[in-house]
């Protein structure tokens, strides 16, 4: 595992607020070594409200080494934000109840998983806040969705919910579908952002 990209400021992830984003990739590469990110966010540190981890082509659950790299560059009492598909609960309850996660952002791109429903209880056990980046795929996207979405969303810190499409035979959702089916969530969570 190394990083693979560092953004020191990122606003888009985990909305109204600025963290910056650690990417980690499989093998080896040229990244950004982890002292200099150490470094940018111990300078930092004052200005930022997190440090947002997540895998570049792969979950990043499946990374060995993620306690070590947290631990080595996350400042003292920086809130670290893990952005996953939630395929790995018990890597999840590890890394949380270790301390190293206190805001879990559930990308949901697909029907809701046993797995994802297992982190939401891990997430709310521990008392992180919760965030779920939902895609909305016309090909599994209908009410029995929208109606298993508001059981899952509450009590979330936010919910986001973004125009996808994977190419199957329904067209996508026009902003205007997913804004009316935002109006079914609405009051989930603490707050819904379309993208």
């Amino acid at each position: 595992m190394y990083i693979s990209r560092f953004y020191r400021i990122n606003s888009s992830t985990f909305p109204n607020r600025l963290v910056s984003t650690v990417e980690v990739a499989p093998g080896t590469g040229d990244g950004t070594s982890i002292a200099e990110v150490a470094n940018t966010l111990r300078a930092d540190k004052d200005s930022l409200d997190g440090v947002h981890f997540r895998g570049s082509g792969w979950d990043l659950l499946d990374a060995d080494g993620l306690h070590s790299l947290i631990r080595t560059v996350r400042p003292y009492h920086l809130p670290v934000v893990l952005e996953t598909s939630g395929d790995r609960p018990t890597v999840l309850d590890d890394l949380v109840g270790a301390g190293y996660g206190d805001v879990l952002c559930l990308n949901v791109m697909g029907p809701i998983s046993s797995h994802q429903i297992e982190c939401l209880k891990i997430a709310r056990r521990q008392d992180c806040h919760i965030g779920l980046v939902v895609y909305m795929d016309p090909t599994y996207v209908d009410k029995n969705f929208i109606d298993e979405l508001v059981a899952i969303v509450e009590r979330s810190e936010y919910l986001i919910l973004k125009r996808a499409w994977t190419g199957g035979p329904a067209k996508p959702f026009k902003k205007t579908e997913i804004a009316a089916m935002a109006k079914t969530l609405k009051g989930s969570a603490k707050a819904t952002f379309l993208t």
